[in-house]
């Protein structure tokens, strides 16, 4: 959360005004830098969490009830999809309806171009967010422009959740529909980079952040849209299952001295993997095969949420030591719970507090943390009261429900 919190403060940063925006420029071509070029893939993990969970609650309740006809299917996933649904709109709507609220102009000369750009877009698009249709509707007029993991996420839920009923009512074609779905979904940012002649991955120019990604042709074709990121989602459906077999075998993946070597080796090849995109970004002008681009493309993404798919996997077979004992500390419980809850707000946090400023912003490293450590600590505090007055009692109330 805090690297999703650093990377939109950088965007957001660009829709201020900055008297050195060149040394900004000049940090992308910093290896440092390329962490903001590889920002999209912490996102990422994200979705294979969520992936996670749903195949987590969609065994649990196989066990429950082994057995269902087509009517009891349906039934299923409108019930899943309606609790869901409920349990994430209520405190969504609340952030969407403070995001619309008009706020008199008691900062700087930049108030308008940060703020009511979004205020207006709420107030006109809120039922196209709270249908999860952004990233489809009205590109050119975008309400929390964050949520667009919220729409890539939802629509991933619901094709997941299509396709692990589809392999529980025919379990002698599991392994075959789990490796098709993989496979198209793998290859298709691939295609889809090549075909629409895309770069390998999304660097948005310092106008484009200004603009907060209004008609950015790019984003909304390559970055956002849901058929880019299910891949990473089903990497998570697919650790699910895993690391069911395992758990039903009693198999004690934690004793295996090769998978420990190949658990270790993950954190390093992450960190390098975060990397990878530097020397192709370095020479960005110069003319490269688009062919190799495009699986580049493929790999980018997808590479990462395979990975981290098997990190979590081997980490819930009590492999990692020490970082699985600071990994389960009982403060990330808390912080888990909050975190819904300040990645919907962090943004309106961040816009209020870059648009009082009446002087332009020197940017440099240690504006950069100031700004984003305030961020977040804001976005946690305001999430924990989101999460007290809203959220919290909406789950106790789904859970009388069920």
């Amino acid at each position: 959360m805090f690297l999703v919190v650093f990377a939109h403060t950088n965007w957001i940063i660009y829709e201020g005004s900055i008297s050195n925006p060149q040394n900004n420029e000049q940090l992308l071509h910093t290896v440092a830098g390329t962490l903001l070029i590889s920002g999209g893939l912490i996102t990422i993990t994200f979705f294979v969490f969520s992936g996670l969970l749903l195949t987590i609650n969609w065994i649990s309740f196989t066990k429950l009830k082994d057995e269902m006809n087509t009517k009891e299917y349906l039934l299923t996933f409108i019930k899943f999809n309606v609790f869901r649904y409920l349990r994430l709109t209520v405190p969504y709507a609340f952030v969407i309806l403070l995001s619309g609220v008009y706020f008199e102009n008691h900062g700087g000369p930049l108030w308008r171009h940060i703020m009511e750009r979004e205020q207006l877009a709420c107030r006109k698009n809120w039922w196209a967010n709270l249908l999860y249709i952004n990233n489809y509707y009205r590109n050119n007029e975008k309400c929390m422009l964050q949520s667009w993991y919220l729409g890539a996420d939802t629509f991933s839920f619901m094709i997941s959740l299509i396709v692990l009923m589809t392999a529980h009512k025919w379990p002698h074609l599991r392994n075959w529909i789990y490796s098709c779905v993989a496979g198209i979904f793998f290859a298709l940012p691939g295609f889809i980079a090549y075909f629409g002649n895309y770069d390998p991955f999304f660097v948005p120019a310092p106008q484009t952040q200004k603009d907060s990604f209004i008609d950015d042709r790019e984003f909304s074709e390559l970055y956002a849209p849901v058929y880019m990121n299910f891949a990473c989602y089903f990497c998570g459906v697919l650790a699910a299952i895993v690391y069911d077999e395992i758990s039903s075998q009693q198999y004690k993946l934690y004793k295996n001295k090769l998978f420990q070597c190949f658990w270790y080796a993950l954190i390093p090849l992450g960190i390098l993997w975060l990397f990878s995109s530097h020397p192709i970004y370095q020479n960005y002008y110069d003319e490269h095969s688009h062919f190799w681009r495009s699986i580049y493309a493929a790999l980018h993404r997808n590479t990462w949420g395979l990975g981290l798919g098997i990190f979590v996997v081997g980490i819930a077979c009590k492999v990692g030591g020490l970082f699985r004992k600071f990994a389960c500390l009982p403060i990330f419980r808390v912080l888990g719970r909050l975190t819904y809850g300040a990645f919907m707000i962090h943004v309106f946090v961040s816009r209020i507090m870059l648009g009082t400023l009446r002087t332009p912003l020197f940017f440099g490293p240690e504006i950069m943390f100031s700004f984003i450590l305030s961020t977040l600590v804001l976005s946690y505090l305001l999430s924990l009261m989101l999460a007290v007055l809203v959220e919290l009692p909406t789950s106790a109330l789904l859970k009388l429900i069920r």
